[in-house]
């Protein structure tokens, strides 16, 4: 389990594609792992 925030939607497809590229080339998806069945995401409201 792994918990991120970002601050919108773009900074976390931006750290969704670089972790994406990350494991292609350490060869990540060279060995059979289970993969996660869902990835939720929650946007969270600031109010000042």
């Amino acid at each position: 389990m792994s918990i991120s925030l970002f601050d919108d939607d773009n900074a976390a497809a931006a750290a969704n594609a670089a972790v994406a590229e990350r494991a292609k080339t350490i060869g990540w998806h060279g060995t059979p792992r289970p993969a996660p069945v869902s990835i939720t995401a929650y946007s969270v409201l600031r109010t000042d």
